[in-house]
């Protein structure tokens, strides 16, 4: 599914903010960085028109990306994969709907921040063709061209 993050029943918020914090906090503090789940829920609500792409189970939020587009560029907040659902197939159905989503977007790169310690983030967004735009001891700053992107998105869900 792809909506605005907004248009969500309020529990799928509320749910997507917790799980965002139990996996994030962590990451990080071992990054140096202290916040709380009130920081996380903060900084969601302060932008109204992020949009998500959301897969769910049992009615509940398994796996997303949240982003917001700004002009030609989509900047990616989260990618989150609900450990209860790997292997499950709810990657491969993110990333169907983000290429999807794609498409129909008049955009032209993506851009996305992951922290050092965050090394399966890492290792996802240079599997799928990210380049490092910056990097300091806690994070790196990546971008891609739309275009290049929904080739390997497309390269990466077909393959087995």
């Amino acid at each position: 599914m792809h909506a605005n993050l907004f248009s969500l029943p309020k529990s799928s918020i509320d749910e997507i903010i917790r799980l965002e914090a139990e996996v994030m906090i962590p990451v990080l503090a071992n990054s140096g960085i202290h916040i709380t789940a009130e920081n996380i829920a903060s900084e969601i609500y302060k932008d109204q028109e992020q949009e998500i792409i959301l897969s769910s189970r049992d009615s509940r939020p398994a796996s997303w990306i949240r982003y917001s587009v700004k002009e030609d560029c989509v900047f990616v907040k989260c990618i989150l994969l609900n450990q209860d659902s790997e292997g499950k197939g709810t990657l491969r159905g993110i990333l169907r709907e983000t290429a999807k989503a794609l498409s129909e977007m008049k955009v032209l790169r993506i851009e996305s921040v992951v922290q050092t310690a965050n090394s399966t983030s890492i290792l996802f967004h240079e599997k799928l063709g990210f380049q490092k735009l910056k990097e300091n001891p806690k994070a790196i700053r990546y971008f891609i061209s739309a275009n290049v992107l929904k080739e390997n998105l497309k390269r990466y869900r077909d393959q087995g």
